[in-house]
């Protein structure tokens, strides 16, 4: 049937001799069928239109002869698969192809939310307002930490009053408000109101903190000036407790119960207060009197104390340390 359907559409087509000298192509996989759908047997697998190539009736049939015989040959062989396998290999295949056919239907899950910012909580220096923590608090805002100054009175109150009654109210909103971890950046007596806070507040989502210019074993200033009327009427009840005796409250803390990094500065522009100070200082704190037992990293730059906090390099080693847990240190 193959071979007459072939041999009419040549004759149709006027297709003779050399016109058949195209390159083979071969015929694999499938037997090939009939307009009616039934398998052809007398159709070999490696069939190719050269094996119809119009070239006289006597080579016609000897072609013809030798694709019946080459059939046999290998159906005998068993290299002719059966019908009913080549119907099982069919069904696995659209079986396997059904979910791919399918998948155009299947609506995609939605995309995962982005986590939340982390926070950043800012306390500034005693007798200084939020405003000093400006260029802090913008940097970190360009980073991507959600950002909070607590502006609270420095020279009213006492630490411990400090600790509960301003920033314990922000730590809870903020916990509140976002519960991805919360790091603290501190200037000078911040840095003692958070040791305060920790001590009497457990804190879950702890993230990082990093101490500008603290006072962590007091300041020999206020052991020296502490008693005259105006140093306590500048500074107030909480700048009375920054001595360096052993019972003075920096001594009485604990140590804070995160990674710490601790900044401080080796360059004054009071040297009347650094008259004050034995050793390196920054005008108000001594930095051998900066560091505590159990810090991450420490570093110096040459910054004063009231500057510490707008100075652009302590501002790029802040966001390092609250990236990574530890500061960039010069090749």
């Amino acid at each position: 049937m193959v071979e007459r359907d072939l041999r009419a559409r040549y004759d149709r087509e006027g297709v003779h001799g050399e016109a058949m000298g195209k390159p083979e192509r071969l015929v694999h996989g499938l037997p090939m069928l009939s307009s009616t759908g039934k398998a052809c047997p007398e159709v070999t697998f490696h069939l190719s239109v050269d094996d119809y190539g119009l070239q006289g009736n006597g080579e016609r049939e000897r072609r013809r002869e030798r694709i019946t015989r080459g059939f046999a040959q290998e159906r005998s062989e068993g290299k002719m698969p059966e019908h009913n396998t080549i119907r099982l290999i069919t069904f696995c295949c659209l079986l396997l192809a059904t979910p791919a056919l399918m998948a155009g239907n299947v609506t995609p899950p939605p995309p995962a939310e982005a986590p939340p910012p982390e926070t950043v909580i800012l306390l500034h220096g005693l007798a200084r307002s939020a405003r000093s923590m400006r260029h802090m608090e913008k940097a970190l805002a360009e980073a991507g930490y959600r950002v909070y100054t607590l502006d609270y009175p420095t020279t009213e109150k006492n630490v411990k009053q400090l600790a509960d009654e301003h920033l314990a109210p922000l730590v809870v909103r903020c916990q509140s408000a976002n519960p991805a971890r919360i790091h603290f950046v501190a200037h000078s007596l911040g840095n003692i109101v958070l040791r305060q806070y920790f001590q009497d507040h457990p804190i879950h989502n702890a993230g990082r903190l990093v101490m500008l210019g603290p006072p962590n074993q007091g300041s020999e200033v206020v052991d020296k000036l502490g008693d005259f009327a105006l140093y306590d009427w500048i500074n107030g009840p909480a700048g009375q407790q920054l001595g360096t005796g052993v019972e003075a409250l920096p001594a009485t803390l604990p140590p804070p119960p995160m990674e710490t990094g601790v900044i401080a500065g080796r360059h004054s522009i009071n040297w009347i207060l650094s008259c004050l100070i034995p050793g390196p200082d920054d005008g108000k704190v001594a930095l051998a009197r900066t560091t505590f037992v159990g810090m991450q990293d420490f570093i110096t730059v040459p910054v004063s104390h009231p500057f510490l906090m707008r100075d652009s390099e302590v501002i790029g080693q802040t966001l390092q340390f609250l990236r990574n847990g530890t500061f960039t240190t010069a090749e």
